[in-house]
């Protein structure tokens, strides 16, 4: 399993990853926003018989109460990227 931010989303990267056996997860926030709108797509317009495995986290950092969601699918390894 590997995971990192939105800066590891490379398509060279996840292929590597999947070709070797592995998964990946990676965490995406607004930036950069054409990724976070297409996963928005597939979690609010899911496929028939789609299951997401979701969590929680809550922090405080620097002061501030950081709530974050993950949500994740084994879709990903099933889509085709152009």
């Amino acid at each position: 399993m590997v995971s990192g931010d939105a800066l590891y989303c490379q398509k060279a990267l996840c292929r590597q990853i999947v070709q070797a056996g592995g998964a990946y997860l990676f965490a995406v926030k607004a930036n950069p926003p054409d990724l976070l709108a297409d996963i928005t797509l597939l979690v609010r317009d899911s496929p028939p018989g789609e299951t997401f495995a979701t969590t929680a986290t809550s922090d405080k950092h620097g002061g501030q109460l950081e709530r974050l969601a993950y949500t994740a699918t084994r879709r990903w390894r099933r889509l085709r990227v152009s």
